[in-house]
């Protein structure tokens, strides 16, 4: 079996769907982990029965205790909607602009003065001349937000948040106020990471807001600069995903340190660290998203096992980063981006081989052309069920778009 890893990811992912929505108590899901680890002790002893059988029932067991666990785990939330709070916390993520003001995600370590038993994270709308920055201690008092959906079939944004392990939105744009208690509280490499990203915005300060907010939403997936009928066109020619940091982004950069340390004549090691490197603060200036961590560990399997001389499968580098993304947070797996990601990277191994035996005319561009339209029939149907829209020239103008943004 030169795939272990790809039926483990797929068991452990269907054990936590499982866990999702056919809830049991805590007890009973222990119980399921015990019986699941005695089957496979049992059945393993028996001659000719495939052993990986027996470890994939295992690994199902683990996967719905761990994912109710998990749930488990989760602090009630300590708001109530349209609630005037005072909070206290930490500045833990990258301010960003918006039409209105900053927003940011807020650690909250207290509400209305009293100490929380375990810290909980939130959304924050705060005036633009508050000046936030990541690190910052603040005292925020403002309005809290709990969204509900006003119509059937609507876009739920508090399981959106929900899923992100966020509690709600604070607002402090009307009659609220935000005060700032001390600065620099922040990782050091994570400070480092966004004060490369902000040099990179000031770069692009003297461009006219739509051109810079279409560099940023390439570079950074910040799509909140660029107008709705933009953003409506994107979406509608089906290119909307290069404005989403994903595979794609984190793709180019290796590819461009790939050449560099080739130019360069660097190790196999020196390269292994450099992308490493490079990725790690890529991802801390996007958010560390669930495709960029995907990719960047895939390619980090992939670059590891050239250097200790290992064999490349593929099935099992995705598998491996779906593993680690999902042992650290299995409420990713529900995310889209997860979904979207993991799925297309699918398509474009399993379908690829079948499409080159299709296509055997050798053509500038073919490459390019065929891993989008195996990446396209992955992620088509998500889309549909998602966002309700299939483009019928996103195979042509998304092959286009692609080159052009790798080339810039």
């Amino acid at each position: 079996m030169r795939t272990p890893f790809f039926l483990f990811a797929v068991t452990y992912m269907l054990s936590l769907i499982g866990s999702r929505f056919v809830q049991g108590h805590i007890s009973i899901c222990f119980l399921l982990m015990v019986l699941g680890a005695a089957v496979f002790f049992v059945l393993r002893s028996f001659k000719g029965f495939p052993w990986y059988v027996c470890l994939l029932g295992l690994v199902f067991a683990f996967g719905f205790c761990y994912g109710e666990v998990r749930e488990a785990q989760l602090p009630e939330n300590p708001f109530s909607p349209e609630q005037t709070v005072t909070v206290e916390g930490f500045v833990v993520s990258d301010p960003t602009s918006t039409a209105t003001g900053l927003k940011c995600i807020l650690s909250v370590t207290s509400k209305d003065g009293e100490p929380l038993a375990e810290s909980v994270k939130i959304y924050v709308l705060a005036p633009r001349q508050s000046n936030l920055v990541y690190g910052d201690e603040i005292t925020v008092t403002g309005d809290f937000l709990l969204s509900q959906v006003a119509n059937p079939g609507g876009f739920d944004y508090q399981h959106y948040l929900e899923e992100r392990g966020l509690y709600g939105v604070l607002s402090a744009l009307y009659g609220g106020s935000v005060t700032k208690l001390s600065a620099g509280n922040g990782h050091g490499l994570m400070e480092l990471a966004y004060w490369l990203k902000h040099r990179f915005a000031a770069a692009l300060a003297y461009l006219p807001p739509e051109q810079r907010g279409v560099i940023d939403g390439i570079f950074f997936g910040d799509t909140s600069d660029i107008d709705a009928s933009t953003s409506d066109v994107l979406m509608k020619s089906g290119i909307y995903h290069c404005f989403s940091v994903s595979g794609l982004h984190v793709g180019y950069i290796v590819l461009f340190l790939s050449l560099l340390c080739q130019l360069m004549k660097q190790g196999r090691l020196q390269k292994l660290l450099l992308i490493a490197v490079c990725l790690f603060f890529y991802g801390a200036m996007t958010g560390f998203s669930a495709p960029v961590l995907r990719a960047s560990i895939m390619c980090l399997m992939i670059y590891g096992a050239d250097l200790f001389g290992r064999e490349k499968n593929h099935f099992n580098g995705l598998a491996m980063a779906s593993l680690l993304i999902l042992l650290w947070s299995p409420a990713t797996l529900f995310q889209v981006s997860f979904q979207l990601s993991f799925l297309a990277m699918f398509s474009i191994l399993f379908v690829m081989p079948w499409l080159n035996l299709l296509v055997k005319k050798d053509f500038y561009g073919k490459d390019a052309l065929l891993v989008t339209v195996a990446a396209q029939i992955g992620m088509t149907p998500l889309l549909a069920y998602y966002f309700h829209i299939i483009s019928i020239v996103t195979l042509l103008v998304s092959t286009v778009s692609c080159l052009i943004v790798g080339l810039w």
